[in-house]
C-alpha cells in the first residue's frame, strides 16, 4: 500500500490532470470522475509506467482555415477547440473535435447555454471520422455582445468552448471621402437595448440606440473639418463596446459662384488640406492669393477673378503636398464710363473675359463705331464719341463673334436756356432785308435755334418758321420775296435746341414793320444823294422865301398906289367909271 501510495504520489507531480489541462488550454471545465481516474492511475503504475507522463496530444496551431486538416488521432478524453475565440457578427468559427464517437453525428450548438433553449442554437452538425475527429464551421449570427458558449454533443460526449461577439461596424463603401460628406455607419454585435454613440477622432457627433441583437442602422455622420489623411469614426455603447473604422479624408475645394466675371468676388472654401499652412490659389497655374489653413487644414477666403479669356479655367489650390482643383468659367462682361452725358462726351468702353486675339465690333443703337481687338487676357479698351441722338437711354452692344454684351449710355435731358432776341428791335420798320439777330446759348451738346415768324403775336398764323439755324442769327433779303413791305406787324421769336432733341423756351415776341415811308426812303438813300437833296432843299427853300419876299413887297406897292388915286378924287375907279352913270372915261 505504501508503494501504490508513493507511486499515485509521483504521478501527481508528473503531470497535470484532464481537468487542469482542459482549464489551462479553453478556459473551460471537463468533468472527470475521481474514482475512474484513481483507477486508470493504479492500471499505469502497475503497468510499469510510471516514469512516463501521461500527456494530452499538443493542440495543433491553427490557420485561417482549417481545410485539409488531417486526423491527428487522439487517445485522450474527448475535446474542442475553437478557432477564433472572438469576433464580429458575420465571423466563420471553426471548431474541431477530438476524441468524439466514431462515424457519430456531432451537434454544434451556440448561445448563452450548453442546451438547445431560449438564446441557444444549433449552429452546425457534422459527422467524425473512424477515430472521432471532425471540423465543424459556421457563421456567425447577429447577436449582441456576449462570451457565448459553443458546445459540442455526440449523444454521448459534452465539450465546450467559447466565443465572443465584439462589436463592429461598417460604412460600406464610403471608405474615403472629403469633410462635408455625409457617412452612413451600421452596427452589429454591441450591448442589446444600449445607447450608443459615435466618435470621430474621439469627438462625439452622433448617437443611437441598439436593438434586442445589439444592432444600429443608418447612422449618420457628416465628416467634421479634418486634414488630410486617415481618421477614426469609433462606435460606442454604455457597456464600453467598442469598434471602429478607418475613414480617409481627403483634400477637397469649393468655390462660390462657379461662373463670374473678371473683377468679381469669388469665394474659395478648402478642406482636408495640411494644419497650419500656406495654401497658394493659381488660375491657370498663374498664381493670385495665398492663405494659410488652420488647424484642421480648412480656410475661407474671398478673392476677385483675376483677368482671363472666356470660358472654362482651371482653379488650383497648393499647400506643396496636397493639390485640389476645381472647374470655374470666366464670364464676359463690358461697362461704359461715363454711363451718362453729353452729345460729343468721349466716353469709354473696357471689356473682360472675352475671346483672345479676336476682333471686336461696337454698335451705339445700330450705328457703327470704330472696334479693336481683345488682349490676351481677354480684356479690351477704347474709346468713343457719343453720336447725336435723342436724350435718354442707348444701347451699346459689344461682340466678338462669341461673346455678346450690352451697356446702357443716357444722354443727359437738361434743355438749354431762351435766348434773348435782339435785332430787329421791337417795333421797327424794315425797308427791305431783314437781319435777325439773338443771343448766343451755350449747351455742352451743343445747339441749333429754330425761327419762327407770324401775322399775330399770338403765333396762331405762322407765316415762316426756319429750323437747324448754326448761328446766332439769319438775314431775309428781299430778294427771297419771303416777307413783303406792308403796314401790319410781323411777330418773331426765337429758341434754342440741343444736339440731344432737348428744347428751349421761346424768347419773347417782338415786332417789325416791312416796307417803305418818307423816312424809310431818306435813311436808305446813299449819303452823297441825301446831300444832294438837302441842298435842293435848302436852295428850293430859299428861293420860295425870297419869292414870297417879292411877292409880298409887290402886293405892298400896289396897295400904296391904290391909296394915292383915292387922294387925287379918283375915288379908287381908274377908269372914272361914276357911279349911278354909264358913263365910262379913261383915265
Amino acid at each position: 500500500m505504501k508503494k501504490a501510495s508513493n507511486l499515485n504520489k509521483k504521478l501527481s507531480n508528473c503531470r497535470p490532470t484532464n481537468r487542469e489541462r482542459a482549464d489551462r488550454i479553453y478556459g473551460r471545465e471537463v468533468s472527470i470522475k475521481p474514482r475512474l481516474l484513481r483507477a486508470l492511475i493504479l492500471f499505469l503504475g502497475i503497468m510499469g509506467f510510471c516514469s512516463a507522463s501521461i500527456a494530452i496530444s499538443p493542440i495543433p496551431s491553427f490557420a485561417a482555415s482549417w481545410d485539409n486538416v488531417t486526423a491527428e488521432p487522439d487517445t485522450t478524453l474527448a475535446s474542442i477547440q475553437v478557432m477564433p475565440i472572438e469576433g464580429p457578427v458575420g465571423s466563420k468559427v471553426f471548431v474541431k473535435i477530438l476524441n468524439h464517437q466514431a462515424n457519430k453525428q456531432v451537434i454544434v450548438l451556440f448561445g448563452k447555454d450548453r442546451k438547445i433553449g431560449p438564446g441557444t442554437i444549433v449552429a452546425s452538425k457534422v459527422t467524425t471520422d473512424g477515430s472521432g475527429y471532425a471540423v465543424a464551421e459556421f457563421l456567425v449570427d447577429i447577436w449582441p455582445a456576449y462570451p457565448y458558449i459553443i458546445t459540442s454533443d455526440d449523444g454521448t460526449n459534452f465539450r465546450s468552448g467559447t466565443f465572443r461577439v465584439i462589436p463592429s461596424i461598417t460604412t460600406g463603401e464610403q471608405v474615403a471621402g472629403m469633410v462635408g460628406d455625409t457617412v452612413v455607419v451600421n452596427g452589429n454585435g454591441f450591448a442589446a437595448k444600449k445607447l450608443v454613440n459615435l466618435y470621430f477622432d474621439d469627438v462625439k457627433y452622433a448617437s443611437s440606440e441598439t436593438d434586442e441583437k445589439g444592432r444600429f442602422y443608418d447612422l449618420k455622420l457628416t465628416v467634421p473639418p479634418a486634414t488630410r489623411g486617415n481618421h477614426i469614426i469609433k462606435a460606442q455603447d454604455t457597456e464600453n463596446n467598442s469598434a471602429n473604422v478607418s475613414y480617409n479624408v481627403k483634400q477637397h475645394i469649393n468655390v462660390i459662384p462657379t461662373s463670374a466675371a473678371v473683377g468679381d468676388n469669388i469665394t474659395i472654401m478648402g478642406n482636408g488640406f495640411q494644419g497650419i499652412t500656406d495654401v497658394v490659389i493659381y488660375l491657370d497655374d498663374r498664381d493670385f492669393g495665398i492663405i494659410q489653413t488652420g488647424t484642421n487644414g480648412d480656410f475661407i477666403t474671398n478673392i476677385r477673378m483675376p483677368p482671363s479669356g472666356d470660358g472654362v479655367h482651371t482653379l488650383k489650390v497648393d499647400d506643396k503636398v496636397n493639390k485640389a482643383f476645381k472647374s470655374v468659367t470666366i464670364t464676359s462682361a463690358m461697362t461704359v464710363s461715363p454711363p451718362t452725358g453729353y452729345i460729343g462726351l468721349l466716353a469709354g468702353l473696357q471689356g473682360t473675359g472675352f475671346r483672345p486675339g479676336f476682333p471686336v465690333n461696337i454698335t451705339y443703337d445700330n450705328i457703327k463705331m470704330d472696334g479693336t481687338t481683345v488682349n490676351i487676357l481677354g480684356g479690351f479698351s477704347l474709346s468713343f464719341k457719343i453720336p447725336v441722338s435723342k436724350s435718354g437711354p442707348h444701347t451699346v452692344n459689344v461682340t466678338d463673334g462669341v461673346n455678346t454684351r450690352s451697356a446702357v449710355f443716357t444722354v443727359e435731358s437738361t434743355p438749354p436756356v431762351a435766348p434773348t432776341a435782339t435785332l430787329p428791335v421791337d417795333g421797327t420798320r424794315l425797308p427791305k432785308d431783314v437781319h435777325f439777330e439773338w443771343s448766343v446759348v451755350s449747351d455742352p451738346s451743343g445747339v441749333t435755334y429754330t425761327l419762327e415768324i407770324a401775322d399775330d403775336p399770338s403765333f396762331t398764323n405762322v407765316i415762316m418758321s426756319q429750323a437747324n439755324i448754326l448761328a446766332n442769327y439769319i438775314d431775309i433779303t428781299e430778294d427771297s420775296k419771303m416777307l413783303t413791305g406792308r403796314d401790319r406787324a410781323y411777330y418773331w421769336r426765337i429758341k434754342a435746341i440741343d444736339r440731344a432733341s432737348n428744347e428751349s423756351l421761346w424768347s419773347p415776341v417782338n415786332s417789325f414793320y416791312k416796307g417803305h415811308n418818307i423816312f424809310t426812303i431818306i435813311n436808305n438813300m446813299p449819303d452823297w444823294v441825301r446831300w444832294t437833296l438837302i441842298a435842293l432843299g435848302i436852295i428850293l427853300f430859299g428861293a420860295l422865301f425870297f419869292w414870297v419876299g417879292i411877292t409880298i413887297k409887290r402886293l405892298r406897292q400896289l396897295n400904296e398906289e391904290d391909296e394915292e388915286y383915292e387922294d387925287a378924287g379918283y375915288g379908287g375907279n381908274p377908269y372914272g367909271y361914276g357911279q349911278g352913270t354909264n358913263n365910262w372915261q379913261q383915265r
